[in-house]
Protein backbone atom coordinates (compact mmCIF):
# COMPACT_ATOMS: atom_id res chain seq x y z
CA UNK A 1 0.00 0.00 0.00
CA UNK A 2 1.77 3.20 -1.06
CA UNK A 3 0.52 6.24 1.25
CA UNK A 4 0.16 10.18 -0.08
CA UNK A 5 -1.67 13.01 1.08
CA UNK A 6 -4.69 12.24 -1.15
CA UNK A 7 -3.22 15.18 -2.80
CA UNK A 8 -1.90 13.83 -6.07
CA UNK A 9 1.94 12.88 -4.29
CA UNK A 10 1.21 9.09 -4.27
CA UNK A 11 2.11 9.05 -8.08
CA UNK A 12 0.44 7.38 -11.15
CA UNK A 13 -1.67 4.67 -10.85
CA UNK A 14 0.32 1.96 -12.56
CA UNK A 15 -0.81 -1.41 -14.74
CA UNK A 16 -0.60 -4.13 -11.84
CA UNK A 17 -1.23 -1.79 -8.89
CA UNK A 18 -3.82 -3.67 -5.74
CA UNK A 19 -4.75 -1.16 -3.60
CA UNK A 20 -5.89 -2.08 -0.35
CA UNK A 21 -8.99 -1.15 1.69
CA UNK A 22 -9.84 -1.71 5.33
CA UNK A 23 -14.12 -2.38 5.14
CA UNK A 24 -16.73 -3.39 8.12
CA UNK A 25 -18.11 -6.73 7.35
CA UNK A 26 -21.57 -4.88 7.72
CA UNK A 27 -20.79 -2.55 5.13
CA UNK A 28 -20.65 -5.76 2.15
CA UNK A 29 -23.90 -7.66 2.50
CA UNK A 30 -22.61 -11.41 2.23
CA UNK A 31 -19.81 -10.80 4.88
CA UNK A 32 -19.84 -12.11 8.13
CA UNK A 33 -16.83 -11.93 10.94
CA UNK A 34 -15.62 -15.53 9.49
CA UNK A 35 -14.73 -13.87 6.02
CA UNK A 36 -11.27 -11.79 6.38
CA UNK A 37 -11.90 -10.02 3.20
CA UNK A 38 -12.04 -10.60 -0.74
CA UNK A 39 -10.84 -8.89 -4.37
CA UNK A 40 -12.91 -6.27 -5.76
CA UNK A 41 -12.59 -4.24 -8.68
CA UNK A 42 -13.31 -0.68 -7.80
CA UNK A 43 -13.24 2.84 -9.66
CA UNK A 44 -10.67 5.18 -8.19
CA UNK A 45 -13.12 7.80 -7.35
CA UNK A 46 -14.98 5.12 -5.21
CA UNK A 47 -11.38 4.36 -3.55
CA UNK A 48 -10.32 8.21 -2.86
CA UNK A 49 -13.93 8.38 -0.96
CA UNK A 50 -13.19 5.57 0.92
CA UNK A 51 -9.93 6.90 2.10
CA UNK A 52 -8.95 10.32 1.11
CA UNK A 53 -5.65 9.73 2.10
CA UNK A 54 -4.14 6.95 0.70
CA UNK A 55 -6.17 7.49 -2.66
CA UNK A 56 -6.97 11.21 -2.88
CA UNK A 57 -5.48 11.15 -6.30
CA UNK A 58 -7.62 9.06 -7.88
CA UNK A 59 -10.64 11.15 -7.05
CA UNK A 60 -11.28 11.79 -10.83
CA UNK A 61 -10.27 7.92 -12.28
CA UNK A 62 -13.57 5.91 -13.27
CA UNK A 63 -11.55 3.17 -14.29
CA UNK A 64 -11.40 -0.06 -12.14
CA UNK A 65 -8.79 -0.92 -9.63
CA UNK A 66 -8.26 -4.52 -8.02
CA UNK A 67 -8.71 -3.97 -4.52
CA UNK A 68 -8.18 -6.40 -1.76
CA UNK A 69 -10.72 -5.09 0.56
CA UNK A 70 -9.86 -6.69 4.31
CA UNK A 71 -12.62 -6.87 6.58
CA UNK A 72 -12.06 -5.00 10.45
CA UNK A 73 -14.39 -7.42 11.58
CA UNK A 74 -12.81 -10.77 10.99
CA UNK A 75 -12.80 -12.38 14.23
CA UNK A 76 -9.59 -14.31 14.67
CA UNK A 77 -7.66 -10.49 13.99
CA UNK A 78 -9.90 -8.98 16.45
CA UNK A 79 -9.16 -11.23 19.06
CA UNK A 80 -5.76 -11.28 18.37
CA UNK A 81 -5.64 -7.25 18.72
CA UNK A 82 -7.56 -7.15 21.68
CA UNK A 83 -5.38 -9.52 23.36
CA UNK A 84 -2.28 -7.31 22.38
CA UNK A 85 -4.54 -4.35 23.77
CA UNK A 86 -4.82 -6.05 27.19
CA UNK A 87 -1.33 -6.75 26.77
CA UNK A 88 -0.82 -2.91 26.79
CA UNK A 89 0.43 -2.42 23.02
CA UNK A 90 0.83 1.31 21.73
CA UNK A 91 -1.16 2.43 18.80
CA UNK A 92 1.58 2.23 16.63
CA UNK A 93 2.73 -1.29 17.47
CA UNK A 94 -1.38 -2.25 17.22
CA UNK A 95 -0.94 -0.39 13.20
CA UNK A 96 2.22 -2.17 12.72
CA UNK A 97 0.16 -5.38 13.48
CA UNK A 98 -2.56 -4.51 11.08
CA UNK A 99 -0.10 -3.70 8.69
CA UNK A 100 1.94 -6.90 8.65
CA UNK A 101 -1.41 -9.08 8.55
CA UNK A 102 -3.10 -6.72 5.51
CA UNK A 103 0.68 -7.70 3.63
CA UNK A 104 0.28 -11.42 4.30
CA UNK A 105 -3.58 -11.51 4.08
CA UNK A 106 -3.85 -9.24 1.11
CA UNK A 107 -0.98 -11.27 -0.70
CA UNK A 108 -3.32 -14.41 -0.17
CA UNK A 109 -6.64 -12.83 -1.11
CA UNK A 110 -4.52 -11.45 -4.54
CA UNK A 111 -2.70 -14.96 -5.25
CA UNK A 112 -5.85 -17.55 -4.82
CA UNK A 113 -8.25 -14.78 -6.84
CA UNK A 114 -5.50 -14.77 -9.73
CA UNK A 115 -5.01 -18.25 -9.23
CA UNK A 116 -8.88 -19.35 -9.51
CA UNK A 117 -9.27 -16.33 -12.05
CA UNK A 118 -6.74 -18.53 -14.76
CA UNK A 119 -8.38 -21.74 -13.84
CA UNK A 120 -12.33 -20.60 -14.60
CA UNK A 121 -10.37 -19.21 -18.12
CA UNK A 122 -8.87 -22.30 -18.71
CA UNK A 123 -12.38 -24.33 -17.72
CA UNK A 124 -13.83 -22.28 -20.01
CA UNK A 125 -12.01 -22.42 -22.99
CA UNK A 126 -12.19 -26.21 -22.68
CA UNK A 127 -16.09 -26.15 -21.98
CA UNK A 128 -16.47 -23.50 -25.61
CA UNK A 129 -14.04 -26.18 -27.31
CA UNK A 130 -15.94 -29.43 -25.73
CA UNK A 131 -19.08 -27.87 -27.28
CA UNK A 132 -17.27 -26.90 -31.00
CA UNK A 133 -15.80 -31.08 -31.24
CA UNK A 134 -12.52 -29.33 -30.98
CA UNK A 135 -10.20 -30.84 -27.99
CA UNK A 136 -9.33 -33.58 -26.81
CA UNK A 137 -7.67 -32.75 -23.99
CA UNK A 138 -8.12 -34.20 -20.83
CA UNK A 139 -11.31 -31.82 -18.39
CA UNK A 140 -9.00 -29.23 -16.62
CA UNK A 141 -9.14 -28.57 -12.82
CA UNK A 142 -12.88 -26.52 -12.07
CA UNK A 143 -12.13 -23.58 -10.57
CA UNK A 144 -13.14 -22.88 -6.68
CA UNK A 145 -16.73 -21.53 -5.35
CA UNK A 146 -16.91 -18.34 -4.16
CA UNK A 147 -17.75 -20.32 -0.78
CA UNK A 148 -14.83 -22.22 -1.15
CA UNK A 149 -12.38 -19.58 -2.00
CA UNK A 150 -14.31 -17.28 0.99
CA UNK A 151 -13.03 -20.52 3.26
CA UNK A 152 -9.45 -20.88 1.56
CA UNK A 153 -8.77 -17.34 2.56
CA UNK A 154 -10.39 -17.90 6.09
CA UNK A 155 -7.91 -20.58 6.71
CA UNK A 156 -5.04 -18.62 5.41
CA UNK A 157 -6.14 -15.64 7.91
CA UNK A 158 -6.09 -17.38 10.75
CA UNK A 159 -2.83 -18.86 9.91
CA UNK A 160 -1.55 -15.66 9.42
CA UNK A 161 -3.47 -14.62 13.00
CA UNK A 162 -1.57 -17.71 14.59
CA UNK A 163 1.71 -16.46 13.52
CA UNK A 164 1.51 -12.63 14.51
CA UNK A 165 2.75 -13.57 18.13
CA UNK A 166 6.29 -14.80 16.71
CA UNK A 167 6.64 -11.92 14.63
CA UNK A 168 5.63 -9.79 17.57
CA UNK A 169 8.62 -11.56 19.63
CA UNK A 170 10.99 -11.21 16.79
CA UNK A 171 10.18 -7.72 16.53
CA UNK A 172 10.51 -7.28 20.06
CA UNK A 173 13.76 -9.11 20.48
CA UNK A 174 15.28 -7.06 17.18
CA UNK A 175 14.01 -3.57 18.86
CA UNK A 176 15.96 -4.78 22.11
CA UNK A 177 18.83 -5.68 20.70
CA UNK A 178 18.64 -2.02 19.03
CA UNK A 179 17.79 -0.32 22.16
CA UNK A 180 21.19 -2.49 23.98
CA UNK A 181 23.04 -1.99 20.95
CA UNK A 182 22.59 2.15 21.24
CA UNK A 183 23.21 2.24 24.61
CA UNK A 184 26.29 0.45 24.73
CA UNK A 185 27.59 2.64 22.08
CA UNK A 186 26.14 5.76 23.78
Amino acid sequence: ERKGNGKGTRGRHEKGEIAFLWQSANSEDDWTDNIPGDLQFLAGDHLADADPETYGDLREETGLIPTVCLSRDFKDLASYLRGALARGASDDAIEGRKERYALAVGIAVANVYQGEQELESKYREWEDEQRTGQSGEDEPPRPMTEEQRQRALEQAARGVVALLPDFDALLGEAIEGDERDAVAAG
